[in-house]
């Protein structure tokens, strides 16, 4: 199995999981298992050109931040972050196709370091979350 796979059937296990009363949780395991549909039907189906999968990405992301910043929940950083990654491995990519840079390796060539570190930077934030819900009460179900 490889490991996006596997990510979405952690995602899809921790959801089933936690059901309706995490939602901090629910939000990141919507937004993992959105970009690895994307890419599973860019890989398998569609024959586009990379960087509009990549600004897809961003706009995903787009919208999650605005989902977490609507619920005042600390991953809505982790989301900008991803928004600024995806944006920049588009504009390098474009620029490298345009003979502006010469190598695209600054940023796409660490593009696995930079996907781990934001993914660990999103579990921290939702860790935070979950846990100041828990600490508040919050996660509680009112009478």
């Amino acid at each position: 199995m490889t490991p996006a796979i596997t990510l979405v059937l952690i995602a899809v296990a921790i959801m089933c999981r936690y059901g309706n009363k995490a939602k901090e949780i629910k939000i990141a395991c919507y937004f993992l298992i959105l970009l690895e549909l994307a890419t599973f039907v860019y890989h398998n189906y569609l024959d586009i050109y990379f960087n509009y999968l990549v600004i897809l990405y961003a706009y995903i992301a787009i919208l999650f931040c605005h989902l977490s910043s609507k619920s005042s929940l600390t991953s809505a950083y982790a989301y900008t972050l991803y928004i600024i990654a995806y944006f920049l491995f588009a504009m390098e990519d474009t620029a490298m196709e345009w003979g502006v840079i010469i190598s695209d390796s600054v940023f796409y060539g660490n593009y696995s370091v930079i996907m781990y570190s934001l993914l660990t930077f999103l579990v921290m934030t939702v860790t935070y979350d979950r846990m100041g819900a828990i600490r508040l009460g919050a996660d509680k179900a009112l009478p």
